[in-house]
């Protein structure tokens, strides 16, 4: 892997060999938490099995639970950049995490046997059944963001900065696999075996991630100032938002990932339903098309980790993006059938994961190290506003555009408005330093 023979994060310090334990413990629980993030996938799926529309869709599984990670993020990321445990800062907050997300999809996935059992009716079986997917699912997505904001936290504080990216491509790395086994293996039992296979992710999710946490060690973090403990909740929120949106370059920053996300969200809502509705693929091709692309994946994770380490991630993210803008502009005029659908599909997988392989170590490398969970809940906060005021309308205008074909439209135009933001980053990065000199500013210092 060419790693340094002394890496170091913080208070920790790595040889090899501990550095290769490291990255064990944590891509084994990363694993098991990137086959829970393809849950969302069942679920939409089950969602459409009901009879669920396009716009109710898009409100529940993206406009409901943005805004409790609106208001909820800054006050955990805060908080844990403040925890001092015997444990860590970030691992309570995992734990947690895991026990209330496998709760809730283990109650999704037996939920229809509960509502036939409770109702008198097929008529009253099938409302209880939607009253439970509705609350079990936005539910898990609520609880998952924990997990989902602070793994990554965990990352930044272990790993160290120097190595960063190419963890990052095997983080990817398992993601791609975990798409290949999700692809080829896992979707197509979604008909038959939906419960068991909810059942059987989450059982492997606890596992993998209970490994993740009781491997890795957290570092000896400095005391938090009394200050700081003293203020009352009105003073640190005072200070919060000073600290993270008086600074013009932060704020490009958390704009330009916030309308990057938005990009994606008519792709993660209604892709497979563009491939199956639309093109008339079935589930069985359509999943050996993913599976295909997340090889692909898998196969060219580990280089841009490299380059991400060798070059600057924001340049990274911003040329993954440039691509990604051609490739839909490509996709939305000239997808006809199965065979263009899956080489659009290559292309961007490819432009994709070069701008994911950059994701986290940009906010790494520009945020100040020491507040970083709490500058990663101001994106998040970002993020969520957007993802609120979006996701309601990608669905609504799917509808009232006809053709799910419209998802490639929509990707194009936000990612094209990200590269805007991004392009004025770059500038503000520059005076801060660049390359070799940056340092993150402070709000007192401005």
């Amino acid at each position: 892997m060419n790693m340094p023979a002394i890496s170091r994060a913080g208070s920790l310090t790595y040889n090899r060999s501990q550095l290769a334990r490291l990255f064990l413990w944590l891509l084994t629980g990363s694993f098991g938490y990137c086959l829970l993030a393809n849950v969302t996938t069942l679920i939409s799926l089950s969602m459409k099995e009901l009879g669920c529309s396009n716009s109710l869709m898009g409100v529940m599984l993206g406009s409901m639970p943005a805004a409790v990670n609106f208001i909820f993020n800054p006050w955990i990321s805060t908080r844990s950049d403040r925890t001092r445990t015997a444990w860590g800062r970030r691992k309570p907050y995992l734990f947690i995490g895991m026990c209330l997300s496998a709760a809730c999809i283990l109650l999704l996935a037996w939920s229809p046997r509960l509502a036939l059992r409770i109702s008198g009716s097929a008529e009253e079986a099938y409302h209880w059944q939607l009253g439970f997917l509705i609350v079990f699912s936005v539910g898990f997505q609520v609880c998952f963001l924990l997990i989902a904001t602070t793994i990554y936290y965990l990352f930044v504080d272990v790993v160290p900065q120097a190595v960063l990216g190419r963890f990052m491509a095997f983080f990817n790395m398992c993601g791609s696999a975990v798409g290949i086994l999700f692809s080829f293996f896992l979707l197509k039992l979604s008909q038959s075996h939906m419960a068991w296979l909810y059942t059987g992710i989450t059982a492997f999710f606890v596992v993998t991630m209970m490994i993740l946490l009781l491997g890795v060690k957290e570092g000896e973090y400095a005391p938090v100032a009394p200050a700081v403990r003293e203020r009352s909740p009105l003073e640190k929120a005072r200070l919060y938002m000073r600290e993270c949106f008086s600074i013009p370059f932060y704020f490009w920053i958390f704009f330009a990932m916030g309308v990057n996300g938005v990009s994606n969200i008519c792709r993660s809502l209604f892709g497979l339903y563009f491939a199956r509705d639309t093109l008339g693929l079935d589930l069985e091709v359509i999943g050996n098309i993913n599976g295909f692309t997340s090889l692909l994946g898998f196969a060219l994770a580990y280089p841009l980790g490299y380059l991400n380490d060798r070059f600057h991630p924001l340049r990274v993210f911003f040329w993954g993006g440039a691509a990604i803008v051609l490739v839909n502009l490509l996709s939305f005029f000239w997808i006809s059938g199965p065979a263009t659908y899956a080489v659009s599909s290559v292309l961007l997988t490819v432009a994709y994961v070069v701008q994911l392989s950059a994701g986290l170590p940009l906010t790494a490398a520009l945020f100040p190290h020491s507040k970083y969970g709490q500058f990663g809940s101001a994106q998040a906060i970002f993020c969520a506003l957007m993802m609120i005021l979006f996701n309601a309308a990608a669905g609504k205008l799917t509808d009232l555009f006809g053709s799910y074909r419209f998802l490639y439209a929509w990707d194009f135009v936000f990612t094209l408005l990200a590269l805007a933001a991004l392009g004025r980053v770059f500038v503000l990065w520059k005076q801060y330093g660049g390359d070799h000199h940056y340092v993150a500013p402070e709000s007192d210092q401005v």
